[in-house]
């Protein structure tokens, strides 16, 4: 998640409650006091203007919560909704509005799972959590999302936790929603390799 001014790592990749952060102007990153209320791995973060969210992770225990952390005072509170399925690996848009938790690993299914097809919302204004009544085409996890004023992206990814985490297949494809119609739908261009556990990148400050 970041603000206008920094950028936040939540978590590790072994489970961890430590927040990282990265102050673009001086290019330098410590751990700030506040921390996550329960170890998380795997975890990802939405952003609105003021505020930012983890969505998902591997936790202990693997309670699904969603900590709410305020930019300015870099303090950290649980917020009573969750996501629809103890989910991991999420991919994630930001509206105005609104932030998109996109796909995800349902962690109950174990080795037998495959990628969620599910969209979970939250709403900036009032911290509600539901799940969208739109899906993705391809059910994955470990995609990259990306978010435009009016269009969210999500690609790559894989499809199942058979052999290990991420090892299934990878996916190339890139799906897209419209904010204004909660429409989805895949694109024509793909990814020109298929790939997983890729990172995003924003232009241009905050939706």
């Amino acid at each position: 998640m970041n603000s206008r001014n920094k950028g936040y790592r939540m978590g590790s990749d072994t489970g961890s409650t430590t927040i990282q952060d990265m102050n673009f102007a001086a290019e330098t990153s410590v751990a700030i006091s506040a921390v996550l209320s329960e170890n998380k791995s795997h975890t990802e973060g939405i952003s609105s203007q003021s505020f930012g969210y983890t969505l998902g992770g591997q936790t202990s225990p693997s309670l699904g919560k969603i900590d709410k952390f305020a930019f300015y005072t870099e303090t950290i509170a649980t917020i009573s909704g969750t996501l629809s399925k103890v989910q991991m690996a999420v991919g994630t848009w930001n509206s105005q509005y609104k932030g998109y938790a996109v796909g995800g690993y349902d962690l109950t299914a174990g080795v037998t799972g495959t990628g969620l097809k599910d969209l979970n919302e939250v709403n900036f204004s009032t911290d509600a959590v539901a799940l969208s009544s739109s899906s993705l085409v391809t059910g994955r996890y470990y995609a990259c999302g990306l978010s435009f004023a009016y269009t969210g992206y999500i690609m790559g990814g894989t499809d199942s936790n058979a052999g290990g985490p991420g090892a299934g297949v990878r996916y190339s494809s890139v799906e897209k929603m419209a904010w204004s119609t909660l429409a989805v739908g895949a694109v024509a261009a793909t990814l020109p390799i298929a790939r997983s556990d890729a990172c995003n990148l924003y232009t241009g400050g905050m939706p």
